[in-house]
């Protein structure tokens, strides 16, 4: 089966004074909107961003890329997971993006997210929006 690669950016605030580790990951699994021939849910996409280097004096950005089958369909949300060894983090916002057409997917977050083991539930968010990616720039 075919499949188009897509770059995934997190942006995520931290608190003043916090560390972050040079090894630090997010998990993510993404979620499509459309059900397989069965009616079933579709398999997740997995995806572990790495913290990259700090940018623009106050944010974080994690990245990486996923495969996502030509079946897949839209992606519609994202499970967020935390190493059990970290700070909680503010996620501001993820974005996928494909490079052809250039188009995003957008999850606006903005909420505070805990590590693995600290809350019995884990963190869903749902896509707000998918579009050129001028649309998201002007």
């Amino acid at each position: 089966m075919s499949t188009v690669q897509r770059s995934v950016v997190v942006i995520v605030k931290p608190k003043t004074k916090d560390h972050f580790p040079p090894d630090e990951i997010i998990s993510l699994k993404f979620a499509s909107v459309d059900l397989d021939s069965n009616e079933t849910e579709k398999e997740f996409i997995k995806c572990e961003a790495e913290i990259q280097q700090r940018e623009s004096g106050m944010d974080y950005k994690y990245k990486n890329k996923i495969n996502v089958p030509e079946d897949f369909g839209e992606i519609g949300a994202v499970i967020v997971e935390l190493q059990e060894d970290v700070n909680e983090r503010f996620i501001d916002s993820i974005f996928i993006e494909k490079q052809t057409p250039h188009k995003l997917v957008m999850f606006s977050c903005k909420s505070w997210v805990q590590p693995r083991g600290v809350i019995g539930h884990r963190r869903i968010f749902f896509s707000t929006k998918v579009g050129l990616v001028s649309w998201y720039i002007n």
